[in-house]
């Protein structure tokens, strides 16, 4: 209890608040600490479906199958204006925690921007329609909510330290029940960076894949491509109101070598 106090407003000298990121989450704490931390935050969790059309019934019924993935959640970017409840829409940042490796200790969160809908259900499965409540989730939003997250954390970090445009990248993909960390040397896509005196934050704005926002509809162009969400032709069109997507867009909040040196991290017992 003594040692719970203690870190309540200092941890290893580092006053609490500038090891707080997203939802109140602290930096640097243990994996049991994490998770202790994210229940009494209230943080929501749930599952996800991940896979684009399922037509069997087992995968629906069975709790361990891959089509499933399991994570805490932040409604922190899910505006109203782009909510629609008839389509199950949001837009939601799954948080993933980090271990510095060899170790249990967080020093990273991650924040993977993604949208919801209705899983699309065929065959045998089609008949379960009424009473699956998990949603889907794919990795991509409009362009109007990249360019709000970005003027959010403007306000809270200042101007960015930098923004890269590059055509190597990193960027997260979740199949079934794994997050992979995947690496990309064809797509340009644009990076912002935010510097505080113990941590950094990654802003990745995403891939332009040729999604498309339909405000009339308070919808998105769909189709059964688990990696794209609109494999054809169309663009977005602006007289339309239209809004063109981001994919794969996630921001990374990390301890930098300060931090981690004065909280040492990287002794595996603390």
């Amino acid at each position: 209890m003594i040692f719970l106090a203690i870190f309540t407003s200092c941890h290893f000298g580092i006053p609490k608040e500038k090891l707080t990121v997203i939802e109140n989450i602290t930096l640097g704490r243990t994996a049991n600490s994490y998770f202790k931390e994210m229940d009494s935050l209230q943080i929501p969790s749930r599952r996800f479906i991940t896979k684009t059309l399922i037509f069997e019934t087992d995968e629906l019924m069975n709790a361990s199958s891959n089509i499933y993935y399991s994570s805490y959640y932040t409604k922190l970017f899910n505006f109203s204006e782009f909510q629609n409840p008839d389509k199950s829409l949001e837009h939601l940042g799954l948080i993933q925690q980090i271990p510095l490796e060899g170790t249990s200790n967080i020093f990273a969160l991650l924040v993977i921007l993604c949208r919801t809908k209705d899983p699309w259900l065929a065959g045998d499965a089609l008949k379960f329609k009424s009473v699956v409540n998990d949603k889907f989730i794919r990795l991509e939003v409009n362009n109007v909510i990249i360019d709000k997250i970005k003027k959010m954390y403007i306000t809270k970090y200042g101007e960015p330290k930098s923004i890269n445009i590059s055509n190597f990248n990193t960027f997260y993909k979740i199949d079934g029940k794994i997050l992979a960390r995947m690496k990309d040397n064809d797509d340009k896509a644009t990076t912002i960076n935010w510097e505080t005196e113990y941590y950094n934050i990654t802003f990745f704005t995403g891939y332009d894949l040729k999604g498309i926002y339909y405000p009339k509809y308070g919808a998105y162009e769909e189709s059964t491509n688990s990696f794209a969400a609109n494999v054809g032709n169309n663009r977005a069109d602006s007289s339309k109101g239209e809004l063109d997507c981001s994919s794969y867009a996630y921001i990374y909040y990390e301890l930098n070598e300060k931090a981690i040196k004065k909280l040492k991290l990287n002794n595996i017992k603390l």
